[in-house]
């Protein structure tokens, strides 16, 4: 049975799980059916954490799913901002991402706005909302001139309404590059610009 680094078998296998091999359920993934977060020897040095397909019949489960927090395999599809396009540091900046799913009462939105250079922890921007628009301006975040990307999740407040206690529902989805003050440096020119969407009959 493959241990996979995603729910779906496009994922990478991880480790092929040999048969009799205990595996803890951490969460059910919502959006794709039959899949779930499993943990490998918790605990240990050994400790390793992916995805089963529970549809397969090599999985024998002893829970209760129904019980088990569910985790998205994406956060909501990106709308806004524009890929690649330029914004002043100074002007404000409307976020939006399509509607994705019925938050639950602690669940909201999480948008991060990332330089290129610097990790998520270190996010010039970083907010939970249950809106699907949020408007900043960068300069009141000290957010720099540079090339930045951006990308929203789904997250849950496990501290009950302090939003002090985060649990990650998603991963961030595809990463929106971005300029601020500058066009980003990775920006595609002439024919290397996506062509957007072709034609049915293409």
């Amino acid at each position: 049975m493959a241990l996979r680094s995603g729910p779906g078998d496009s994922y990478d296998s991880i480790r092929t799980l040999p048969y009799g091999t205990t595996l803890d359920v951490e969460r059910l993934v919502h959006n794709k059916a039959d899949w779930i977060k499993v943990a490998v020897n918790p605990g240990t040095a050994e400790h390793v954490e992916g995805y089963v397909n529970i549809a397969s019949g090599l999985i024998k489960v002893n829970a209760d799913l129904g019980d088990v927090p569910p985790i998205y395999e994406y956060g909501p599809g990106l709308l806004e901002p524009i890929r690649f396009a330029n914004y002043a540091v100074e002007d404000n900046i409307t976020f939006k991402w399509k509607d994705y799913v019925v938050l639950e009462e602690h669940q909201y939105y999480s948008i991060i706005l990332v330089h290129d250079d610097l990790s998520d922890e270190k996010a010039c921007y970083h907010w939970q909302t249950k809106e699907t628009e949020v408007s900043f301006r960068p300069k009141d975040h000290n957010c720099t001139a540079g090339g930045y990307h951006w990308g929203v999740s789904i997250a849950t407040d496990l501290s009950g309404g302090e939003r002090t206690d985060w649990r990650r529902d998603s991963e961030f989805n595809e990463r929106n590059p971005i300029g601020i003050g500058m066009p980003h440096p990775d920006t595609p020119t002439g024919d290397e610009q996506d062509p957007g969407e072709l034609p049915p009959d293409y």
